[in-house]
């Protein structure tokens, strides 16, 4: 199962001293044991990750023990400009996420961004992508039952 997680998410998930950290650890866990797999990629959201420089190595090694995927960069930017295409909107800025997630058929987004959120769970964007729209989890109380 592959599964997003927001640059928002990133220092919450691996720093635990985050007050939200405890939420997110079903799915560090899931990650570590290789349940779930880490997606990410494209311009957008690489250089979001770039900017999260003391979690790039844990990123890199997970990717190197085959829990994280990085994706083709120019096919999560297509997908982007498709999305961007369809909601035009200034205010929505993560067209990025819904293209990973088509791309590699995520099936949960890992986000605290509310803003995101109404758009990640519209049906219009996976139309003849053949992905279903993916589940958000932002808790573990609420969310736990969307993870293997």
């Amino acid at each position: 199962m592959n599964i997003l997680v927001d640059a928002c998410v990133v220092s919450i998930l691996f720093n635990n001293s985050n007050e939200k950290h405890s939420d997110f650890v079903p799915i560090l866990e899931r990650i570590k044991d290789g349940r779930v797999k880490m997606v990410f990629g494209g311009t957008h959201f690489n250089k979001e990750l770039s900017k999260l420089y003391r979690y790039l190595k844990i990123i890199k090694q997970l990717k190197t023990a085959g829990r994280a995927i990085k994706l083709n960069d120019a096919d999560v930017d297509a997908q982007e400009a498709r999305i961007r295409k369809i909601e035009p909107l200034p205010d929505f800025d993560d067209p990025h996420l819904i293209a990973i997630v088509i791309v590699s058929k995520a099936s949960v987004v890992c986000t605290v961004d509310s803003r995101a959120m109404p758009f990640i769970r519209q049906p219009r964007f996976y139309a003849k992508t053949g992905v279903t729209r993916p589940s958000i989890y932002q808790r573990s109380d609420d969310h736990l039952h969307l993870l293997p």
